[in-house]
């Protein structure tokens, strides 16, 4: 929190599920992706204009399917090395709906893993858009701690205060 003036940060898991309850809201726009690009821009003003400093917000989106499938086939491919399997997993044009997403966002991250690397405790994080900075489109292998955070349908107890500690670190740089 920023003193006295409220929320600094705002995470919403998912959009496109947000998109889909809002569409009750909106009753004469039928198009989830029409519904989808509203909600972007009015966060995307969030982001500027709360409290007349702003806010960071974090929205998780699903990926489309194609994205998925072609990404399966790529890691099964037994003509790649295994380093080599992981590389360049994501595209901008994988998240579902993306377009308004993608123009709307200044950081676009995506975090993978499938049974292989969760059982060597890794996920792959890419950088696929960055308006501050470099990107890191190659993807890089991480730990992934299951006491700290799961990806997948694992869910474990989890200490709020390690996990609190962990993302300070994440985002402050001191964990890479």
């Amino acid at each position: 929190m920023r003193g006295h003036h409220g929320l600094e940060l705002l995470v919403i898991d998912y959009i496109q599920l947000l998109a889909r309850l809002l569409r009750r809201q909106y009753k004469g726009i039928a198009d989830q992706s029409q519904i989808l690009a509203l909600l972007v821009r009015g966060l995307k003003h969030l982001t500027l204009t709360h409290n007349n400093e702003g806010m960071t917000i974090f929205i998780l989106s699903q990926l489309n399917r194609t994205s998925l499938t072609s990404i399966k086939e790529r890691i099964r491919n037994p003509r790649l090395s295994e380093a080599d399997r992981y590389k360049n997993i994501y595209d901008l044009t994988s998240i579902s709906e993306s377009s308004e997403i993608v123009n709307a966002a200044d950081v676009v991250v995506t975090v993978f893993s499938d049974d292989y690397l969760k059982k060597k405790k890794e996920v792959v994080v890419q950088i696929i858009k960055n308006r501050r900075g470099n990107t890191l489109e190659e993807g890089v292998h991480i730990l992934a701690l299951p006491e700290i955070c799961y990806i997948g349908d694992i869910k474990q107890e989890i200490d709020p205060e390690i996990t609190a500690k962990y993302i300070h670190d994440l985002i402050s740089g001191k964990i890479v």
